[in-house]
């Protein structure tokens, strides 16, 4: 009884003291809006979206008064950021413009004085990216500029396959050309499944058995009905909280031929990254989703679905 009393008077002194319960000291962290950072010659500009706990933004970096840059100018969402916020961290992974390929670096927020800070670890020296190693940016404005249309029809279609809404899903679906459904990073003209909206929906209604192409290795053909077809070459991994996400770039190689540039060349990808690590932190699993769009009377359409992967 003295104990539970102790801790009443222990809870109810650090109320008064600062006006807030336990469970409120760790108050919200709203990372969304634009970030700033500079030196006599370089700069770091990050805007960010969060939702929930996921970060996604694009980024802009200036090095050596302009000599170096890495950001595109014709069309700055190319370059990418994501990661996940813990408590005041987020280990992002980032889509580098000037070198191809996928980065990494930690923002931890400051509850004080409201700034970031950015830390970025070369895995490759050798390319000598543009992008400071370390940074501390404060929040211009949170008016942020809407995240763009590719990238938000991107974030919905993931998340949407993730509830599994089949039914939403469709309207998504290009109206002319339907969606190419390839279970491997070779897009198969020849047997890969072509759905338009209604003809999902009515196989889905009725549980139907597609034929999707066939198994690497065996050539046996892949007849699954679309639930299961979803879950073994769709959403077999965490991709609404994606390892890294690109546009335009694929991050995962596999020993599979990748051909999406050749059969979609007038058209735009999303690649959705999710990777596992052993206790080395060696790479032992790793899957990626790529959704390819065309653009369809000013609007961003759904035309196939490419599923890449080391089991």
């Amino acid at each position: 009884m003295m104990k539970n009393l102790s801790l009443y008077f222990i809870y109810s002194f650090i109320i008064l003291c600062t006006g807030k319960t336990i469970a409120q000291t760790n108050s919200v962290i709203n990372l969304t809006g634009h970030w700033t950072w500079s030196d006599k010659t370089s700069s770091l500009e990050l805007n960010l979206y969060q939702n929930g706990n996921d970060i996604t933004g694009t980024y802009c970096a200036i090095a050596q008064s302009g000599n170096r840059i890495d950001c595109s100018d014709d069309e700055p969402s190319k370059c990418l950021i994501s990661g996940k916020l813990i408590n005041n961290s987020a280990k992002l992974a980032f889509a580098s413009c000037y070198s191809n390929r996928i980065d990494s670096a930690t923002l931890t927020y400051n509850p004080r004085n409201k700034r970031l800070k950015w830390e970025f670890t070369q895995t490759d020296p050798g390319m000598n990216i543009p992008v400071p190693t370390e940074a501390i940016l404060t929040k211009e404005n949170s008016d942020v500029a809407p995240m763009p249309d590719l990238l938000r029809t991107a974030q919905n279609i993931i998340e949407t396959i993730h509830k599994k809404d089949f039914s939403a899903l469709t309207t998504y679906f290009h109206p002319i050309n339907g969606v190419r459904f390839s279970p491997y990073a070779y897009v198969d003209t020849t047997s890969d499944q072509i759905l338009k909206s209604i003809e999902f929906s009515k196989a889905f209604q009725k549980g139907n058995k597609i034929t999707w192409g066939a198994y690497e290795g065996n050539a046996d053909p892949i007849d699954l009905d679309i639930k299961t077809y979803f879950n073994k070459f769709i959403y077999d991994a965490d991709f609404a909280h994606a390892t890294a996400k690109s546009i335009n770039m694929e991050i995962g190689t596999s020993t599979t031929v990748n051909n999406i540039r050749d059969i979609y060349p007038d058209s735009d990808f999303i690649e959705y990254y999710s990777e596992k690590t052993d206790t080395n932190n060696e790479i032992v699993k790793w899957r990626s989703l790529r959704l390819i769009f065309k653009n369809y009377k000013n609007q961003y359409n759904l035309t196939g679905i490419v599923h890449d992967g080391v089991h």
